[in-house]
């Protein structure tokens, strides 16, 4: 078995952080403020965790972890669409939060939701993780 070049703790480390930074811009410039707790526990988890999933890949999956890093360049046409369309859809989940619930209020969310919604977050995180893992072609 060919062995793969895992990528540099220091790129592993630069790209999370340029995904974190991607992350607080898309939620905090369209909430107009950085006073959001909701947010900053948010992106508290999200950091954690992608972390977390990084040096877990390179320490135990390194040629999982390339291949998760790289661009693919030989994607199916059908694919690069529903990238396209996924994408699209992540950053319009990380904009409208702000919107409703900072800037213009368009809805309520009671504090037990909000608590709840957070409790899920990690489990579902891991089960994200967990079928990554265990599929290489996801």
């Amino acid at each position: 078995m060919e062995k793969t070049k895992t990528p540099s703790k220091p790129r592993m480390i630069l790209q999370t952080i340029i995904t974190v930074l991607f992350g607080l811009a898309a939620i905090f410039v369209p909430a107009g403020t950085l006073k959001w707790t909701e947010a900053w526990l948010f992106i508290i988890l999200y950091a954690v965790a992608v972390t977390a999933a990084i040096f877990w890949m390179k320490k135990k999956a390194p040629d999982l972890l390339k291949e998760r890093m790289k661009k693919k360049k030989d994607a199916k046409s059908w694919d690069k669409i529903f990238m396209a369309l996924y994408s699209t859809t992540l950053i319009f989940t990380l904009i409208l939060p702000g919107l409703d619930a900072v800037r213009f209020h368009w809805s309520t969310v009671p504090f037990i939701v909000k608590i709840l919604a957070f409790i899920g977050y990690i489990p579902g995180g891991g089960i994200a993780f967990w079928a990554m893992k265990e599929n290489a072609f996801l």
